[in-house]
């Protein structure tokens, strides 16, 4: 998922019975303050499988407000820049941003001999040549 996906996320979009995430919104921020809107494109509104370990996390998880990361509200700008800091300084990202993990996504994907229509279709996207661009099959 984008992060912009991610921090849009509500408990109300994970279905735990059939493993699936929908992913109808996402959020981005006006100055310091988080704004709700539609996923980036249209390709964007999507259903992806529910992988075991998010699974199990999420469950562990106190289901507090409404979306996961944020309580009542998505989280501001503010607190997901120190709450990624943390995260470097815990486990030493070496710099990468959550959007690096898409990459690797993407790439692992493709290794484990996924398809490519599959993978833009779980990634959200509207055109195969951005997917190519994600997975660097033709050297993006």
């Amino acid at each position: 998922m984008r992060r912009s996906e991610m921090l849009g996320l509500r408990w109300s979009d994970v279905d735990f019975r059939l493993k699936q995430i929908r992913v109808q919104r996402g959020v981005t921020f006006a100055g310091n303050q988080p704004v709700i809107g539609p996923p980036k494109s249209k390709a964007g509104y999507r259903s992806i499988p529910l992988l075991p370990e998010l699974d199990a996390a999420l469950r562990a998880y106190e289901h507090e407000g409404e979306y996961i990361i944020g309580g009542d509200r998505p989280i501001t700008e503010q607190a997901y820049q120190r709450t990624w800091e943390r995260i470097n300084r815990t486990i030493n990202l070496h710099g990468a941003t959550a959007h690096v993990f898409r990459h690797t996504f993407a790439k692992n994907f493709i290794l484990a001999g996924g398809g490519l229509v599959q993978l833009q279709m779980l990634m959200g996207h509207s055109t195969l040549d951005m997917t190519r661009h994600y997975v660097n099959l033709y050297g993006a």
